[in-house]
C-alpha cells in the first residue's frame, strides 16, 4: 500500500510539472501591462528604428494624469518593460504616430507625434518630432495651433465663401526636403496670400494664390530645429510646355537671307524637292528683335520676376555661300520657292527667357488675329495665365515694337476670354479676373506683365493667345510677346 502511494505521488508530480512550466510561460509581462506599472495607460503602438541600426524599436504613446506622452519598450527576463518614459505631449487625444525620415543619420527616422485637446473656448493641436541622440530620445521640434470653436471668431479667408482658392491654406505643420540634401525641413504654415482685384463694379475678385510658411532648417550641432526664414507657398506652379505654335513668326532679314541660302545649298546638296521646309533648328543663332545685354529667366511665379543674367546673343553673320561643290557659283535663293522652318523663333513666346519674344509676321496690320499657341505636356487645371506683352529686353526693344494692348485668351478651343487692358476691371467669361499691375519689375520698368486668372475647375491642353489691338511703337508696325506661361 504504501508503495502504490509513492508511485502515485511520482506519477502526479511528473503530470504536474508541464502545466507549471505553461503557467510561468504565460505570465510573462505584456507591453500593456508594463505601460500600466509606469502608471499610464497604453492606447497605441508603433515600430521604429530610431538609431538606423537596421532594429526597430517599440514606442508607445500612453495616457496618464498629465494626458499623452510616449515610452520606449524594451525586454529583460520578465518580459516587456519600460525603458523610457518622455515628457507630455500636451493634448488627451492622438492625431498621428509614426515615423519621419528627417535628420541624421540617414538610416534613422524619427518619431512624429501629433496630439489634440480642448478647452472651453478653442481647439488646440500641437506636434513634437523626436529623434534619438546619445543612446535617449530627444525632442527635435515642437509646435502649436489655436483654433476657436467660435466660426465668427475665426480668420476672414476661413469665413468668406466667395473667396478663389487654389490650394490648401490650413494651418498646419508639413515635411519637405527643399534643398535636396536628404535633411527635411519642417514648414508652419501661417497665412495666405490673397489677391484683391476690383471689377467694374467696383467689388473685389478675392484670389488665394498661395499660403506664407515658416521654415525650420536641422541644425546638427544643436541636434534641433531653428527658424530659418519665411517662403510662399505657391498654389500657382508653372506648367509644362511640350510644344509652341503659331500663326508666323517675324525672323530679321538679314538673318532670312541667310536661312534662305543655306536652305537652298541644303536642297541641292541633298536633292530635296523645291518647295520644302527646312528646320532652321542649330543653323543660326537664336537672335530677339535687339539681343540686349541684359537677360531674364521667368521661372515660378511667386508673383515676382526672377531676374538673373543670361549671355547676350550674337547678330547672324552675312556669309557668302556656294552651292553644292568647292568653286561652284554663287546662289541666291528664290524666295518663293524655299520655305524656312519657324519653330524655334515661335518658341520665343515661351523658352523662361525675357530677352526673347515671339514677333508675328503680319505686315500689313499690327497684328490682329495672328495667335501664339503653347501645349502642355499634359492636360491641367488651368488656374492662371501669364502673358509679358511687348519685347522686354531692352528699353529700345520695347519703344521700338508694338505692345498688344487686347488680346484673346482661349481654352482648348473653347470658350473665349478676352482681355482689354484698357479696361482692368471688366473680366469676360471664362477668365474671372485679370490684372497687369501686381507684378513690378525693378529691372525693367517698362514691363507689364498681364496675369489672367480662372476658376480652376477647367482642365485644357492648348492655351493660344490671339492678337486683338496693339499700341503702336517704331516704323516696322511688328507686335511682340516676350512671354506665356500657363499655371
Amino acid at each position: 500500500m504504501r508503495r502504490f502511494i509513492q508511485v502515485l505521488i511520482v506519477v502526479v508530480v511528473a503530470t504536474a510539472q508541464p502545466a507549471a512550466a505553461e503557467e510561468k510561460k504565460k505570465s510573462r509581462r505584456m507591453t500593456a501591462e508594463a505601460v500600466k506599472l509606469k502608471g499610464l495607460e497604453l492606447k497605441k503602438t508603433v515600430e521604429i528604428d530610431v538609431d538606423g541600426d537596421g532594429r526597430k524599436d517599440l514606442i508607445g504613446a500612453a495616457l496618464g494624469d498629465k494626458g499623452l506622452q510616449l515610452v520606449l519598450i524594451g525586454e529583460n527576463a520578465d518580459g516587456a518593460v519600460v525603458t523610457e518614459v518622455l515628457p507630455p505631449a500636451g493634448g488627451r487625444e492622438i492625431a498621428k504616430l509614426e515615423a519621419l525620415v528627417l535628420a541624421p543619420p540617414a538610416q534613422s527616422s524619427e518619431v512624429l507625434f501629433e496630439v489634440y485637446d480642448e478647452t472651453p473656448d478653442e481647439k488646440v493641436k500641437r506636434v513634437r518630432v523626436y529623434g534619438r541622440k546619445d543612446g535617449g530620445m530627444k525632442e527635435i521640434f515642437t509646435s502649436v495651433l489655436h483654433r476657436s470653436k467660435n466660426a465668427a471668431e475665426r480668420e476672414e479667408w476661413e469665413r468668406d465663401k466667395s473667396i478663389v482658392t487654389y490650394g490648401d491654406a490650413r494651418g498646419g505643420w508639413y515635411f519637405d526636403d527643399l534643398e535636396g540634401d536628404g535633411v527635411g525641413e519642417v514648414l508652419v504654415r501661417r497665412k495666405p496670400q490673397i489677391l484683391r482685384i476690383a471689377n467694374d463694379a467696383g467689388e473685389d475678385v478675392k484670389l488665394m494664390t498661395g499660403v506664407h510658411e515658416q521654415v525650420w532648417r536641422f541644425d546638427e550641432a544643436t541636434f534641433s530645429y531653428k527658424e530659418a526664414g519665411e517662403r510662399l507657398n505657391d498654389f500657382l506652379p508653372t506648367l509644362e510646355i511640350a510644344k509652341v505654335t503659331a500663326s508666323s513668326a517675324w525672323i530679321a532679314p538679314a538673318l532670312l537671307k541667310q536661312l534662305r541660302a543655306n536652305a537652298l545649298n541644303e536642297a541641292l546638296s541633298n536633292d530635296a524637292p523645291a518647295g520644302a521646309a527646312v528646320p532652321t533648328e542649330g543653323k543660326a543663332p537664336a537672335a530677339s528683335p535687339k539681343a540686349g545685354k541684359e537677360g531674364a529667366v521667368g521661372g515660378e511665379l511667386g508673383l515676382e520676376e526672377l531676374d538673373s543674367p543670361s549671355p547676350s546673343q550674337p547678330p547672324a553673320k552675312e556669309t557668302k555661300l556656294k552651292a553644292g561643290t568647292k568653286g561652284a557659283k554663287e546662289v541666291t535663293a528664290p524666295e518663293a520657292e524655299i520655305e524656312i522652318d519657324r519653330t524655334s523663333f515661335m518658341r520665343y513666346g515661351a523658352d523662361k527667357n525675357l530677352a526673347t519674344a515671339w514677333i508675328e509676321d503680319d505686315e500689313k496690320t499690327e497684328g490682329a488675329g495672328q495667335w501664339l499657341e503653347v501645349e502642355l505636356a499634359e492636360a491641367a487645371p488651368i488656374r492662371m495665365v501669364r502673358v509679358v506683352a511687348g519685347c522686354v529686353d531692352t528699353a529700345d526693344s520695347f519703344r521700338s515694337h508694338n505692345v498688344p494692348e487686347s488680346f484673346i485668351v482661349q481654352l482648348d478651343g473653347g470658350s473665349e476670354a478676352r482681355i482689354d487692358r484698357r479696361a482692368p476691371g471688366k473680366f469676360d467669361d471664362p477668365a474671372i479676373a485679370f490684372s497687369d499691375a501686381l507684378i513690378k519689375a525693378k529691372e525693367r520698368p517698362w514691363m507689364k506683365t498681364t496675369l489672367v486668372f480662372f476658376d480652376g475647375k477647367t482642365a485644357a491642353k492648348k492655351v493660344r493667345i490671339t492678337l486683338d489691338k496693339a499700341i503702336k511703337n517704331g516704323k516696322g508696325n511688328q507686335t511682340c510677346i516676350s512671354e506665356v506661361s500657363v499655371h
